[in-house]
Order: C-alpha cells, then sequence, then structure tokens
C-alpha cells in the first residue's frame, strides 16, 4: 500500500533508537519503541490511536523486566515484573476500578502459583 509500517531512527554510532511500528497496516504506528545503546528500553502501544498507552514495557540490558496494562484512565491494571527474563510477580486491577488489588506470583512458564489480596493504601 506504499504506506511505511516501519520507522526507525538510528543514533550517530548507527544504533537504533527508536522504532515505530504499524502492527496492523491502517496507517497509524500504534507501537514505539526506545532504544538505549541497540538493546530495548521500553515499549509503548496504543491500540486505540487516541494517544495513551493502553501497554508498556520495560527492559534492563534489552531483557524484559516490567510489564504494564492501563485503562482509558491511564490507570495500571495488570502490572507483571520479571527476574531474569522469567516472570516472578506481579498485580491486578480484580474489580475494575482503577487500583491493583490482588498480588500474583508466578513460575518460569508464566503460571500463576499464588494470589493474594494486596493491603489498601
Amino acid at each position: 500500500d506504499r504506506t511505511p509500517d516501519l520507522i526507525a531512527r538510528y543514533d550517530a554510532l548507527g544504533q537504533a533508537s527508536r522504532i515505530e511500528v504499524d502492527r496492523d497496516f491502517d496507517g497509524t504506528m500504534e507501537e514505539s519503541t526506545e532504544y538505549r545503546d541497540g538493546q530495548p528500553a521500553s515499549t509503548e502501544l496504543d491500540r486505540d490511536r487516541d494517544g495513551g498507552a493502553e501497554y508498556r514495557a520495560e527492559y534492563i540490558n534489552g531483557t524484559i523486566f516490567r510489564e504494564e496494562w492501563l485503562n482509558a484512565n491511564g490507570d495500571t491494571i495488570k502490572r507483571v515484573e520479571y527476574d531474569r527474563g522469567d516472570p516472578s510477580e506481579g498485580a491486578i486491577d480484580s474489580d475494575g476500578d482503577g487500583r491493583l488489588d490482588t498480588a500474583r506470583v508466578y513460575d518460569p512458564n508464566g503460571e500463576i502459583v499464588r494470589t493474594s489480596p494486596l493491603d489498601a493504601r
């Protein structure tokens, strides 16, 4: 369709510094990833194209560290934290009020092995 589906920007050393992707080929770049020293540092995804991310990921030296899913108000409704690239713990908003209320512990395959209520703060 002659519309770019990926736009890459490079730093002075020729390494990627930012990549934007049109994941559904509709002409809008929904996903952007920032890079440091050639490794991903953060990713944001705006599926509904309203200007606010519904998903964010953070990386340490290119390895996933944290993922977050956000609602329309920008509240985190799910978070997963990783240890050396494996899911370890997280939390969800189980009642839809925009606050994380249930802690989760994961096995290395991403299966939930334990849940517990988060302390109200």
